[in-house]
């Protein structure tokens, strides 16, 4: 296998990983933080970008580059010839519903939540 594969390889790998989360091991993910007090959840998330008596909300924002290598064909023979870099922008927001200082339910949305809330320790 080529140098420049091998890298792509291991990125569909762990794609594949990150899909084989049952619903079960989704929904213990997302609902990790119910039943925690703000405190707690600031402790593993850091400080929401806003808060009120009822909701608090985290947000992460992330970026990093893909590289597409773009082939030219070269006296008969296709040889690569660069690489395109595109920037992909993720951003998730965690919201918590509070009640007496504790989360009772959440939600996430946007790209790149599984970073912010990977599984719980076993």
């Amino acid at each position: 296998m080529t140098n420049i594969l091998k890298p792509a390889l291991f990125g569909l790998i762990a794609l594949a990983l990150a899909a084989c989360e049952t619903p079960a091991e989704k929904q213990q993910r997302l609902t990790q933080h119910n039943g925690k007090t703000v405190e707690q959840v600031i402790a593993s998330l850091g400080t929401p970008v806003s808060r009120t008596p009822t909701q608090a909300v985290w947000e992460r924002t992330d970026s990093y580059v893909v590289r597409h290598p773009e082939y030219e064909r070269i006296g008969g023979v296709m040889l690569l010839v660069g690489y395109d870099n595109q920037i992909v922008n993720q951003k998730c927001l965690y919201v918590a519903d509070l009640q007496n200082n504790r989360v009772v339910s959440s939600t996430l949305s946007g790209t790149g939540c599984y970073k912010m809330l990977p599984p719980p320790a076993g």
